[in-house]
């Protein structure tokens, strides 16, 4: 039988870190896993056992066919020693057992000596075959210890590659761990280094506007309606709510045309019948700094006299009621109130703006005549 050859060049895959590896290892050298041996090693194991059983069995039948030739001899000896012995026998009943006494004498002891002879050959080749058992049984016992010692060894070796590949894994698992726990701290000082950078360009950016609005009030700011500076915001207006702007000049109050008292009065009336009152000069542009006034909404002569003015045909009947409440303290120059289109407004700029960002409702303005 001839010896099987190796496996050749070719790889295999490691089944845990699915990496080549050569088919002479028997344990993956990246990750320790135990590999399963190839086939050529597996062939190559099988083809040493059956060679030392044939040794150990040629070995046997050696000492077997010396051990049957030497007995064969014996009693090839025996048998011609008892042949002489007969012969001996019916020559004496012959000639007597004096006469042949003499010459059977020499003839029996080399028989005897042909017989010790080949009783020292039996048991030399009986000794020889119990030394070379004991041999065999020696040599075998001693192949199985050291087949058991390198079993031994090799599950030792797998034992201890095993121990190493679950340490590094662990700790392999344990670096993971602490890098991703590392990396969740990075990222939240990260996000909150981030979150303090935000709020202190926020507050660069607010104290930046301070400075600039205390040099240049009003920049940056937006344009908004306003009355004598407070904001009127169209989309602060509640339902059913009406927005009334009460222009109270201040020649009409140099003029003293309405006592305080009766503004007072006037304005809880109007208050009660649902109209918030704004007092003061309509005007339109930025609070605080460059605003312009919005007034007259329509053009006519306006300066002189107590007017009462309405936005839009839905606010009619409410310009009707403040002209009456207004009629009961004060002369109004117009014997109803008057309406103020979008035509009217449009060629008035911040006329324009003023209605539309404002949502006024209805518009006095009390101004004595010159």
């Amino acid at each position: 039988m001839s010896a099987p050859t190796l496996q050749g060049s070719s790889d295999r895959t490691c089944p845990k870190c699915q990496k080549n590896v050569s088919w002479e290892h028997r344990y993956c050298p990246f990750c320790a896993a135990p590999l399963t041996p190839s086939e050529s090693v597996l062939a190559m194991d099988a083809f040493i056992r059956d060679r030392i059983e044939v040794q150990v069995k040629d070995r046997m039948k050696d000492d077997r066919l010396v051990a049957a030739e030497v007995t064969d001899k014996v009693f090839k000896n025996l048998k011609y020693s008892a042949s002489a012995l007969l012969a001996c026998i019916a020559l004496l009943g012959y000639l007597g057992y004096s006469n042949l006494k003499q010459g059977i004498e020499p003839l029996t002891k080399e028989a005897q000596r042909e017989a010790e002879s080949a009783l020292d050959l039996a048991r030399q080749a009986q000794t020889q075959a119990s030394k070379n058992a004991k041999e065999v049984s020696t040599f075998s016992a001693s192949s199985q210890q050291q087949m058991q010692t390198a079993k031994a060894h090799a599950d030792q070796v797998e034992n201890t590659v095993n121990t190493a590949s679950r340490t590094i894994t662990a700790k392999l698992n344990s670096l993971e761990n602490t890098a991703g726990s590392l990396d969740k701290q990075l990222k939240t000082k990260a996000d909150q280094l981030q979150a303090y950078e935000s709020r202190v360009s926020s507050i660069d950016n607010h104290l930046a506007q301070l400075a600039v609005n205390q040099q240049f009030p009003g920049v940056g700011a937006p344009s908004l309606a306003s009355v004598s500076g407070h904001p009127i915001v169209a989309a602060d207006k509640k339902a059913g709510q009406k927005y009334l702007v009460f222009n109270l000049t201040s020649r009409a109050v140099s003029f003293d045309l309405l006592k305080p008292e009766d503004i007072a009065q006037l304005e809880r009336a109007l208050e009660r019948r649902g109209f918030r009152v704004f007092g003061g000069t309509p005007a339109y542009g930025k609070i605080g700094a460059a605003s312009f006034v919005a007034v007259p909404f329509k053009d006519g002569n306006y300066e002189n006299g107590v007017w009462v003015q309405y936005f839009g045909v839905s606010n009619k009947e409410a310009a009707q009621q403040v002209h009456a409440e207004l009629s009961k303290y004060i002369k109004v120059s117009s014997a109803v109130p008057e309406l103020v289109s979008e035509q009217d407004s449009r060629t008035r700029e911040y006329a324009a703006a003023f209605i539309k960002e404002s949502g006024i409702d209805v518009y006095v303005e009390l101004a004595p005549p010159r």
